[in-house]
C-alpha cells in the first residue's frame, strides 16, 4: 500500500459517502480489504480502515511500519486460515 495514489479504479469508504449523496450510484464503498499482513474492516465512525486480524506470524509491530498511522481493531485476532479443498 501507499499513501498517495495515482488513479481510482474503485471508491473508498470516505468517496463513497460523498459520491452516493451526490449521484444515483447505490454504494456503500468497500466492506473488506485483505492484504498480504491482514484484513481491514473500515470503522463506520471515521471512515477508515482499521486492522481487524492480523495473519499469522504478522506482528503489529511490522504492521506499524506502513507509510501511514495504522488503526487496529480493539478486538484484534489472528486471522485463521482455512483448510483448501479440491
Amino acid at each position: 500500500m501507499v499513501d498517495k495514489i495515482d488513479f481510482y479504479t474503485s471508491f473508498g469508504t470516505a468517496m463513497a459517502a460523498i459520491i452516493v449523496s451526490a449521484s444515483a450510484i447505490k454504494t456503500k464503498g468497500p466492506s473488506l480489504l485483505i492484504t498480504d499482513m491482514a484484513v481491514w474492516k473500515p470503522e463506520p465512525d471515521v471512515r477508515e480502515f482499521v486492522v481487524a486480524s492480523l495473519h499469522p506470524g504478522v506482528t503489529e509491530d511490522r504492521s506499524r511500519r506502513l507509510r501511514w498511522k495504522v488503526t487496529f481493531a480493539q478486538d484484534l485476532k489472528t486471522t485463521s486460515r482455512l483448510p483448501i479443498s479440491n
